[in-house]
């Protein structure tokens, strides 16, 4: 196709290509959201119709608008190598994935080979979209998605940047040293992965209470989240309330303050939260109030000792309190006195 015709036919498609854009982008934003993957950005493009010219003659396309596939690109940027492909099965149940054109460049032909590392995938919105009217125009569209985690993504940069790609793009010992490099950067994102699944494990026995071993470990963010979560699913009849979700993640700051307090090993921070009331949170629920992970901690420290969590927890510690968290406080524990005691502590009550 000659250069002047591909650029009346791009001209005519760039809306849908930026409407697709932005269409798939919504949808993996959704979709990586509801399952809880995290992930450091997502980033997309429409390809210049000057990049799409140069590729298309490059690759001597016959018909360049349905040959070429990365008119529209994503690129998911995750933290862990472990969620690549449980990215890549959610992707497969939310579009139409051409396995074909797909390539995993994760799997090495050779074992000395070392450098980009990426799931790409060549995806359609397909056919159970097709008769909708907002998907019609860009149903049958291919666009590409590529997976990749941030040690990754940072060394494709620089390879792409300082045009290190090619076996013979450097001498020979520069060579080398940068395989040694990436092949650190492969092992770096294995321990990454392995430290969290590791991580998880273990947050999981203790919500389970399956293992008593840990008792006598430190206490850890890890393993507050984790008893915290427990104590929810024990108590909090499956209902979120205010910003009480599980997998909000509590502060390094509160496990300090827990320290301070004198719960320093899991065994104590068990027992403290034993010595809460089972319902706590529907007390909680019945005020309107909230029951986040660090509150519940400084409750937990507050109904074991009142006056020592002031006296012994000098770091961080409670410094201001709204009027329904007051009124949260004063039920719990049957204190009228108890907005006058806080100011002595020097917490001030704020508006709500």
């Amino acid at each position: 196709m000659k250069a002047e015709d591909f650029e009346i036919e791009y001209s005519k498609k760039i809306k849908d290509f930026e409407r697709l854009r932005l269409t798939t982008l919504g949808m993996i934003q959704s979709i990586l959201n509801a399952n809880l993957i995290e992930y450091l950005s997502i980033e997309s493009r429409v390809k210049s119709c000057e990049s799409a010219i140069k590729k298309s003659n490059d690759k001597e396309y016959v018909n360049p608008f349905s040959d070429n596939t990365d008119f529209v690109v994503m690129r998911i940027i995750l933290f862990l190598e472990r969620d690549i492909d449980r990215t890549a099965s959610l992707l497969s149940s939310l579009f139409e994935i051409d396995s074909k054109n797909s390539v995993d460049k994760r799997t090495r032909e050779q074992v000395d080979t070392v450098g980009y590392r990426s799931l790409h995938l060549v995806c359609k919105l397909g056919e159970i979209r097709k008769n909708l009217p907002e998907y019609s125009e860009i149903s049958e569209q291919p666009f590409e998605i590529q997976i990749r985690t941030a040690l990754q993504h940072a060394w494709a940069e620089i390879e792409h940047k300082r045009r290190y790609k090619g076996k013979f793009s450097l001498p020979y010992d520069l060579q080398h040293r940068l395989m040694i490099i990436s092949g650190t950067l492969e092992l770096v994102d294995r321990e990454f992965s392995e430290v969290a699944t590791k991580a998880d494990e273990y947050a999981s026995n203790l919500i389970n209470n399956n293992d008593h071993t840990s008792d006598s470990d430190v206490i850890s963010v890890v393993a507050a989240q984790a008893l915290y979560e427990r104590y929810i699913e024990n108590y909090g009849n499956s209902i979120k309330i205010g910003d009480s979700h599980p997998n909000r993640p509590l502060s390094g700051a509160i496990v300090n303050e827990l320290i301070e307090f004198g719960i320093d090993k899991v065994d104590r921070l068990r027992a403290l939260i034993e010595s809460l009331p089972p319902n706590l949170i529907s007390i909680a629920r019945s005020l309107g109030a909230s029951m986040a992970a660090n509150k519940f901690y400084r409750i937990a420290m507050f109904n074991s000792d009142f006056d020592g969590y002031f006296d012994r927890v000098k770091s961080t510690k409670l410094i201001s309190i709204d009027p329904d968290n007051l009124k949260l406080l004063e039920n719990l524990f049957k204190r009228n006195d108890l907005e006058e005691y806080l100011k002595t502590k020097g917490v001030k009550l704020t508006p709500s």
